[in-house]
């Protein structure tokens, strides 16, 4: 098996495993981590990994309500508590200038692949909740952005870690 079949054979994302699986999975990656980290006094930075990449697949690939998602982030900050963990959130002004910036900063050279925003439209589009509410192009990207925005807001709040909000 080549290294990338070897790797995609792993993906657990974009609806590859049932939200069952998918919560299972990272309950025990997060559990095991915990685990780990308990044995030393390093700190830990993690992009990504806890709001954008779950709301991310609760939101578009299985539809899960603001309450359902809120649940799912609750069980997985519990596994490490132990950890005492804190979020540093950076909240962007406007979600339009972001994601053109990105989409600006990510092009690929002379149309090797597709460019990045051609990729995250083409997801947006093709996940359940961009079909459910058809969701087309940088539009619909704009608008499943915000809606995941949303979403981190009302996580912050309702969630028990502390914050810090770095606006943008």
């Amino acid at each position: 098996m080549s290294l990338i079949g070897d790797v995609a054979s792993k993906e657990i994302c974009d609806g590859r495993k049932s939200l069952d699986e998918f919560r299972d999975i990272h309950l025990r990656r997060w559990s095991k981590f915990a685990e780990q980290a308990l044995l030393n006094d390093n700190i830990y930075i993690f992009e990504c990994a806890f709001l954008q990449n779950h709301i991310f697949e609760l939101l578009g690939v299985y539809e899960k309500s603001d309450e359902e998602i809120y649940l799912y982030l609750k069980s997985l900050l519990e596994t490490v508590k132990s950890l005492s963990p804190s979020i540093v959130y950076i909240e962007p002004s406007s979600v339009e200038d972001i994601i053109i910036q990105a989409a600006n900063e990510s092009k690929s050279p002379e149309g090797s692949r597709p460019d990045w925003i051609d990729e995250v439209a083409n997801w947006v589009s093709n996940v359940n909740f961009g079909k459910s509410h058809n969701l087309k192009g940088i539009e619909g990207v704009f608008y499943f952005c915000k809606e995941r925005l949303r979403i981190d807001k009302l996580m912050i709040e309702k969630l028990n870690v502390p914050v810090t909000i770095i606006k943008r």
